[in-house]
């Protein structure tokens, strides 16, 4: 870990320790709802410092699960088709915790954090339809694998994968690249983002998108 990384974290490593001493005390108002715990929620990060945030994250406070949901993608260099992995949301980091206010307080200070997405500048939880969404393209494992589809009447069709059961989410496809366009809403705000797609073959042409 570099200089710039282990600065940031001599705060960080106070604010840890004082949320120790939280932890083996009462929950606090907000951690005493039932309703609120374990919920997730978005931290807004500078693009491209996602997995140094979670590493921070998941070393002071283990209690808090973190999820960036990756995608796996076909995309051309120098001629060759290769897969890639590329986050769906840049500058998103979404953890589940049972969020007090002293944590709240804790997470906004980690390096690199810029905000926690808020609501009447209250935290704002991920609304649980939106979450199901990316939990289960995911399966909570970050990456979002290639789908098999198909083109039934002009429309795309999932055999299998992670889209399968989520037709209605795609608003767009490019057979040529192996990606189909769907569209998640996040906080209440629709993202349309590319993920990967393998078209099976129908008779008399190859597979396309898994190669």
């Amino acid at each position: 870990m570099n200089d710039d990384i282990e600065a940031g974290e001599i705060s960080l490593a106070a604010a840890a320790a004082a949320a120790d001493i939280e932890r083996n005390q009462a929950a606090d108002t907000m951690a005493a709802s039932q309703d609120v715990a374990q919920t997730w929620y978005v931290a807004f990060v500078l693009t491209g410092r996602e997995d140094i945030v979670r590493r921070l994250l998941e070393r002071y406070f283990p209690e808090v699960t973190v999820l960036i949901p990756r995608r796996s993608l076909r995309e051309r260099r120098r001629g060759k088709w290769k897969m890639v992995e590329k986050t769906v949301f840049p500058g998103y980091v979404f953890f589940r915790c049972d969020l007090s206010n002293k944590l709240y307080f804790f997470i906004r200070r980690v390096n690199r954090v810029i905000r926690i997405l808020e609501q009447e500048r209250l935290p704002q939880q991920v609304y649980e339809h939106e979450m199901q969404v990316i939990l289960k393209l995911t399966k909570g494992q970050d990456l979002i694998p290639l789908s098999r589809v198909q083109d039934v009447d002009g429309k795309v069709v999932v055999a299998s994968g992670p889209l399968a059961g989520c037709e209605g989410m795609i608003v767009g496809a490019d057979r040529r690249k192996g990606r189909v366009k769907i569209r998640i809403m996040v906080g209440g705000e629709p993202k349309i983002v590319d993920v990967g797609a393998e078209w099976i073959a129908e008779a008399g042409e190859a597979a396309t998108g898994g190669r």
